[in-house]
């Protein structure tokens, strides 16, 4: 027990963090499921997920005496910390006090499935989300398939992240990384509003194109210079109808 204090203790004072202890009752009586000590470096927790009925949250030590941390722990319906606007996968976020997560046993009782902690920004909040924005490892269903986006680098004028799905079953965090650099390959690349995927249909010419109609056949990176009045027979039909519209859709921005 002498041990094990001297390592929470030093734990604690690693870096900011924070306290959170899962109770199996909704007052917090009964021996408590589970305390951890998480930073924002802890990553997705899915401990005792839909068996704690309530949460507490308080700040270490080292929490407290921290100047530029300010952290808060976030619970979820979701299985993966995922939690985008309007998806109602957020139960709580919590800096300092105490949830019910699972009120009771009713099948529409919102049972939490996974937590993390998070750091906050200077007005307190987690952007991300904030702006309905991605989230480096934040898991979406589009085209058929549950996806799961890597931060591929940050735009060199906005720095503003910029995102490239990778299929949920080959996602690897050793292998898909955060990056923060801006060589990244733009075509396929999607900006945090995850509205479009930047398509290179011409050499210098970009166009956006909807998630959900991305096909990577036919979406595919060309080099070449590009001008409608040069198009051959060997363009199929649907091709130039396709360019087409892209073009109609950039004159449409300049207007705006």
């Amino acid at each position: 027990m002498k041990y094990q204090a001297a390592f929470l203790a030093l734990l604690a004072s690693a870096s900011a963090s924070l306290n959170i202890t899962l109770c199996s009752d909704r007052r917090c009586k009964d021996p408590p499921l589970s305390t951890l000590i998480l930073d924002a470096s802890s990553g997705c927790q899915t401990d005792f997920a839909g068996l704690a009925q309530t949460v507490k949250v308080t700040p270490t030590d080292s929490q407290k005496s921290s100047a530029k941390a300010r952290l808060a722990a976030r619970f979820y319906r979701s299985t993966d910390c995922f939690a985008t606007c309007g998806s109602n996968h957020l139960i709580v976020q919590l800096t300092n006090g105490s949830a019910i997560t699972s009120p009771g046993l009713s099948v529409h009782a919102p049972l939490m499935q996974s937590f993390e902690v998070v750091e906050l920004d200077s007005e307190g909040r987690y952007p991300p989300h904030g702006d309905c924005g991605l989230r480096h490892g934040d898991a979406q269903f589009i085209r058929g398939r549950t996806w799961k986006w890597q931060q591929i680098g940050k735009d060199a004028r906005s720095r503003e992240p910029v995102f490239k799905e990778i299929p949920y079953e080959e996602w690897d965090d050793a292998v898909h990384m955060r990056l923060e650099g801006s060589g990244y390959s733009r075509h396929g690349a999607v900006d945090s509003m995850r509205t479009m995927k930047w398509e290179q249909y011409a050499l210098g010419k970009w166009g956006g194109v909807p998630l959900e109609m991305w096909d990577e056949d036919m979406n595919v990176c060309n080099s070449e210079p590009f001008d409608m009045d040069l198009l051959g027979p060997g363009f199929v039909e649907g091709e130039i109808e396709r360019l087409q519209r892209l073009r109609a859709k950039r004159q449409m921005k300049r207007r705006e």
